[in-house]
């Protein structure tokens, strides 16, 4: 008698080979893992089948179900010619308990149609019932993105089968890549697929099977329109009445395993509901978005029932832009067919549409979009250019999930933390003691045993923490525990809030700084010193988050109180003047920040010339005489500063790094870029090791060194550099900060090279929106985009508005230097060549004729702006007929031996072009520069 047992597992391993043949050779062994788990008893009756097929005759070869069933029994007979009213063209798949087949009707209309047939022998009560339910549920919708629903009858041998509009069209992650469709694109397709999807839950209907393959898009007129296909595994959210209803088996996965919701994935999937639909959609947006899966499905290719339903409960997804910058080489063709770069691409993805497809993906349902609209809604926004709803998950929840995956490390993390935390309480505990404190001393332990004692996984709220999470835990707990201690609570908030903000953590720094100083000012009163020291907090905050209004005004503030309190010469005056003067200066006031950077390190001295309070108004005197063009100066009070930070801080500390930042930037200004090099690439060094590679201060090197190789020719290198610190302050500083604006003006300089001025014309004028809106419309700091901004309207011979820009450039540079500072003449000589081009060649004379003379009266510094500004007039004369004068003009320049504004190339010289004294002086230059080093050509 034959065990039951084994006909029944070799009826699941005839099953499982068929099916492994409807899909690509490459696919199976995978699916042959997924589907036999454990089972290796089935896995080698269905490797037994699967190689008998192999030797199967070559005239079976279009029909492998048929191929594989006559090991047991007779091949099934040929497609039908009709199935009740319709014509059977040719078969066009089949799934589990159907075939799919091209029809053709004849009436009442005539048209092309799918007719799905339940398949001979697939008669149990279970399939049919199954069969019976989709029947139902298609006849419940209609919708332009769901395939029609036009029929159902039973075959004259009593097969039930359903007919279905006949969907010519491709996958939709095939579609995108063949059309090359841009992001947008592809989320409009999405929004379709929401809204088909939205309409079937509000018919009850939960599709459970929501896959590429099952979202077809095909073009009606010139518009390309999704469908979706295949309920058969669709779930009714109410009781249709169908006698038999299918139900889900204990055990049973129902549904695509790449596609599957975690809840999806539990034995029987018995708590399916529209969020399931959600979180498929969500991996197709995944894929649509970088062209693969989620989770890597080549990790589960050996892996039994279990393991898979573990890694689709557990394992997270790296975010989409994160993923796209893992793949390396494939990076590039996927990026190719969205119509990006991968920097590119990744910069679209970071952020919002990161956020949607985690929100999409969450694990935990409660915390996925409830509905396909939800999920549309957002996307939506996000087209819109509007903020989106999706957000990070928090780190306690993340937290959670990761202490319940790894509890070993975070147990061994929580050890290591121990003594940390005893020191901490003890040094916190002596220090208050110190000041007799003993209940404040008590209430402070108990605060921070509290904090940190969540570190063990062993107890029931046990979680891992980051730096940020912990800081977070912090500041709440503080509150919680140090009620009757608002003083002691209002220190430790002080504490929180300047590590939270010279981590970068600006968003939690906040709340925790402004508490403090409300603390202070409600227990202390307005005038106390606390309430200073809580100011500053708050304005380092306010300047590093880019308001320097609300800086200044909190350094003000703490001014006034240090004045009234101490005196003009008490040291935390000179500390209230230094921030002051600092806040200034990025205001652009470098002449009234001036005054007071220099009364504070007069101040500061009096406490010995190696007090590092001295070095910190070294520096910053030097940053402000940067600004107002006083390069001696401020060279010689950066080079103080620099060695006196070295002596007492060490040649490693970040102060020192930022003070290479601004000696390299004069030595660029002073030398030429090369030499400036070595001053980027120590401090770029000094900062990554003490901040990490993604810290905002990291990026004040990065930028400068982006210019160096952008200068010294290597332009891919420097657009390498502008492109990761544009990432980097877009993730730490947001998209709107003011410093935004210097790598964009780096990648338009770029742009610009390679005259691709349009490119270049929008991230200049990005840089520029950005910088007006923080900085004012007069800021200096504006010149820096308005020249290259103008120089591009020259490119594109739109002389008027490049004297606009010019135009104002020299404004603000005269306003803040004075109209006679001989450094506004490479700005004056701007506007004299656009005004050249217009042809009011006389005004371009006399405004040349003024920038002569103001090098002239300034000396050998002013060498080149000199030179320039001869160059100019030579052009001018030669244009006018003036050859002699042109001469005598380019005769001076050379003579005067600086070449870097000499190239003899404007068109205007055509006039002296064969002249032997033009070829002398232009063969001396090229001497002169063959000479030189790089740097100086």
């Amino acid at each position: 008698m034959e065990d039951p047992h084994t006909k029944q597992r070799w009826s699941e391993a005839l099953e499982i080979a068929e099916e492994a043949f409807g899909v690509e050779a490459s696919e199976r062994a995978a699916l042959v893992a997924r589907r036999c788990g454990d089972d290796e008893a089935l896995r080698r009756e269905v490797e037994i089948l699967l190689r008998a097929d192999e030797r199967a005759d070559a005239f079976l070869a279009d029909a492998p179900g048929a191929r594989l069933r006559s090991l047991e029994g007779p091949a099934p007979e040929e497609m039908p010619e009709r199935v009740g009213p319709y014509r059977l063209l040719r078969r066009l798949g089949e799934g589990g308990m159907g075939e799919v087949f091209e029809a053709e009707q004849t009436e009442p209309v005539f048209r092309r149609v799918a007719l799905k047939l339940i398949k001979r022998g697939m008669d149990s009560r279970e399939v049919v019932a199954r069969f019976e339910s989709e029947r139902q549920t298609l006849a419940l919708m209609r919708h332009s993105y769901i395939a029609q629903f036009y029929d159902v009858g039973t075959s004259a041998e009593g097969r039930p089968y359903v007919v279905l509009e006949l969907v010519p069209g491709l996958p939709i992650t095939r579609y995108c890549d063949q059309h090359r469709l841009s992001i947008p694109e592809r989320l409009e397709l999405v929004l379709a697929v929401c809204e088909g999807v939205q309409h079937a839950h509000q018919k009850g209907v939960i599709h459970r099977d929501l896959k590429p393959s099952n979202l077809l898009v095909t073009v009606e007129g010139e518009r390309a329109v999704p469908k979706i296909i295949d309920f058969g595994v669709a779930k009714a959210m109410h009781t249709l009445g169908v006698p038999g209803s299918p139900r889900t088996l204990w055990g049973q996965m129902v549904g695509t395993p790449e596609y599957m919701s975690p809840e999806q994935a539990e034995l029987g999937g018995l708590d399916v509901d529209t969020r399931s639909d959600v979180y498929a959609l969500g991996v197709v947006l995944y894929e649509l978005l970088t062209g693969v899966l989620p989770l890597d499905t080549d990790d589960s290719s050996g892996a039994g029932l279990e393991e898979i339903r573990q890694w689709i409960r557990d394992k997270d997804p790296p975010s989409p832009s994160l993923r796209l910058s893992r793949l390396g080489e494939r990076a590039e063709e996927i990026s190719r067919v969205r119509g990006r770069d991968p920097a590119s691409l990744g910069r679209l993805l970071r952020g919002d549409l990161d956020w949607i497809v985690a929100k999409a993906l969450d694990k935990d349902r409660t915390r996925r979009y409830a509905s396909p609209a939800e999920l549309a809604a957002d996307l939506r926004r996000f087209l819109a250019q509007e903020p989106v709803l999706a957000r990070p998950p928090s780190l306690g929840y993340q937290l959670s999930r990761l202490v319940r995956r790894h509890r070993r490390w975070v147990a061994a993390g929580a050890l290591a933390l121990a003594g940390l935390v005893a020191g901490v309480v003890g040094l916190t505990v002596g220090a208050i003691r110190a000041q007799q404190e003993a209940e404040s001393a008590r209430q402070v332990a108990t605060a921070l045993e509290e904090i940190l004692g969540g570190l063990d996984p062993s107890q029931p709220s046990g979680r891992a923490q980051t730096p940020s999470h912990l800081l977070a835990r912090s500041a709440e707990r503080i509150g919680e525990q140090l009620q009757e201690q608002p003083l002691v609570r209002a220190r430790l908030l002080s504490t929180v809030g300047r590590v939270s903000r010279n981590l970068a953590f600006y968003e939690q720094a906040r709340p925790a700084l402004e508490q403090a100083l409300s603390l202070r000012r409600k227990y202390l009163g307005e005038d106390h010193e606390e309430v200073a020291s809580a100011l500053h907090d708050l304005g380092w905050l306010e300047f590093q988050e880019g308001d320097y209004g609300a800086a200044r005004r909190a350094f003000e503030a703490a001014l006034r109180i240090h004045e009234q309190r101490f005196g003009p010469d008490h040291p935390k005056v000179a500390w209230s003047l230094d921030d002051l003067s600092v806040v200034l200066w990025k205001s652009g006031e470098y002449r009234a920040a001036l005054p007071l950077a220099e009364r504070a390190l007069e101040i500061f001295r009096t406490l010995g010339e190696e007090d590092p309070r001295v070095a910190r108004g070294l520096y910053h005197r030097g940053i402000v005489l940067t600004g107002l063009e006083e390069r001696q100066e401020a060279w010689s009070s950066l080079r103080q500063a620099l060695e006196l930070y070295t002596r007492r801080l060490g040649p490693e500390h970040p102060l020192v790094g930022w003070v290479l930042v601004d000696l390299g930037l004069l030595v660029r200004r002073r030398q030429g870029a090369e030499p400036s090099r070595g001053y980027f690439e120590r401090a770029l060094a000094i900062q990554e090791k003490h901040f990490g590679p993604e810290h905002p201060d990291v990026g004040f090197p990065l930028f400068f060194l982006g210019h160096v190789e952008r200068e010294t020719g290597s332009p891919e290198v420097a657009r390498q550099i502008f492109e990761r610190l544009l990432a980097l302050r877009e993730r730490s500083l947001g998209a709107e900060h003011p410093e935004i604006a210097g790598p964009l003006v780096g990648l338009g300089l770029l742009a610009r090279d390679e005259g691709d001025v349009e490119r270049a014309r929008q991230l200049l004028e990005r840089a520029l929106v950005l910088r007006e809106g923080a900085l004012g419309p007069e800021h200096p700091d504006l010149v820096w985009v308005l020249r290259p901004l103008g120089g591009v309207a020259l490119d594109r011979g739109d002389y008027e508005t490049a004297k606009s820009l010019f135009t104002r450039a020299l404004r603000i540079v005269e306003r803040n230097l004075g109209p006679g500072h001989w450094r506004t003449v490479p700005w004056r000589n701007n506007v004299g060549i656009v005004r050249a081009k217009l042809g009011d060649g006389e005004a371009a004379r006399e405004i040349f004729a003024r920038g002569l003379a103001l090098a002239e009266a300034q000396g050998p510094e002013a060498a080149a702006v000199l030179n320039a500004s001869l160059y100019n007039l030579a052009c001018i004369a030669a244009g006018d007929g003036e050859r002699a004068q042109a001469l005598a003009y380019l005769r001076r320049a050379v003579d005067n031996g600086h070449t870097s504004s000499l190239y003899f190339d404007d068109p205007d010289l055509d006039p002296l072009r064969g002249d032997p004294e033009l070829e002398g002086l232009i063969d001396r230059v090229r001497a002169a520069r063959a000479a030189a080093p790089a740097q100086n050509r």
